[in-house]
């Protein structure tokens, strides 16, 4: 499989804080406590800045006649001057290392600790994960959460800047965006139109805008818990939890008889084979089948590479899955 993790001179894109543990499958720098945000920018490999040149091709052989095409531009890094995408001559970079300064304050004062920061696909996304506060037990349960701060962005045009809350769950390190989960008694719905900030590159980045999902972090957290505590009190069978299945990635076989692999593996995750599946907070409960799903988009869905899986998990197709199956069960 392809490894998208940016790689320069042969060192990984990646770097990790000792405290949280190895890294995404352990690869990457090792951080100590304490690391300042700039050794943090140089251990990722986000000490780069994106810069621009008209884009220009040539109309002969010789190349000795060119043209240049108009209101488009291409980036490409400082540091190796490899091309990172083209983009319309409006379009407004967020640098690598104003990832790594949106947490500086909170870092500064330990109100928060990086723990994940990196480039992919050659440079074009890069991102940081930051941690708020210790992990928190459910019912005094095994089962435990930690809140988060993710934050990534692109250079190319694939996606806006994103900032918002996400939890993992300790035992199996699945992940979830808190901002995007509701309250079961309020709905999904009345989370979604605050936590989540996300800004195109339409315009300058506004890191003020972003400071405010961190500020409310903690009070999101706080709601996602009551969700999952009210999650793990719910009985979910066999039956429904296959029927959740065929509703979020399709009916256990298809037309020509064929096994879904997908309707399978979430199931064998749901029925004890997940990470943490047998913990009493998530057998057979609606909190299970939740983290069977989040497991699977985190860990198993199908990828061109572990990285591609990461970046889906967190900002594409995987975390839109998790989504949709946390409506199922808060819905039910």
């Amino acid at each position: 499989m392809s490894d998208q993790i940016a790689t320069i001179d042969g060192v990984k894109s990646f770097a990790y804080s000792e405290a949280g543990g190895p890294g995404w499958h352990g690869y990457g720098q090792v951080m100590p406590a304490g690391a300042s945000i700039e050794e943090w920018e140089r251990a990722a490999g986000l000490a780069y800045r994106v810069q621009r040149a008209r884009v220009r091709y040539n109309t002969d052989r010789t190349g000795s006649a060119q043209r240049e095409v108009s209101g488009q531009v291409v980036q490409f890094r400082s540091d190796t001057g490899a091309p990172l995408g083209i983009v319309s001559d409006s379009f407004q970079t967020v640098q690598p290392r104003e990832v790594l300064e949106l947490f500086r304050d909170w870092a500064d004062a330990g109100g928060v600790r990086i723990e994940t920061a990196g480039a992919l696909f050659g440079g074009r996304v890069y991102f940081a994960l930051a941690k708020l506060d210790d992990a928190v037990s459910i019912d005094g349960s095994k089962d435990r959460i930690a809140p988060y701060i993710y934050c990534s962005t692109a250079c190319d045009g694939t996606r806006a800047t994103i900032t918002t809350p996400t939890a993992i769950r300790v035992v199996c390190a699945n992940t979830d965006r808190l901002a995007m989960r509701g309250l079961h008694r309020t709905g999904a719905s009345a989370l979604r139109a605050r936590g989540i900030d996300k800004q195109s590159h339409r315009s300058a980045f506004d890191p003020s805008s972003a400071r405010v999902v961190i500020e409310s972090a903690r009070e999101d957290f706080a709601a996602y818990m009551e969700t999952a505590r009210h999650l793990a009190a719910v009985r979910v069978s066999v039956d429904r939890a296959a029927h959740w299945t065929a509703e979020l990635v399709g009916a256990a076989k298809t037309a020509t008889g064929r096994v879904s692999t997908a309707h399978a593996r979430i199931m064998s995750l749901f029925q004890g084979a997940g990470m943490g599946a047998t913990l009493e907070t998530a057998q057979g409960t609606a909190w299970g089948f939740y983290n069977a799903v989040t497991e699977y988009a985190d860990h198993h869905i199908r990828a061109s590479s572990t990285d591609n899986r990461f970046d889906s998990a967190q900002s594409g197709p995987g975390a839109a899955l998790k989504s949709r199956a946390f409506d199922l069960v808060t819905v039910g």
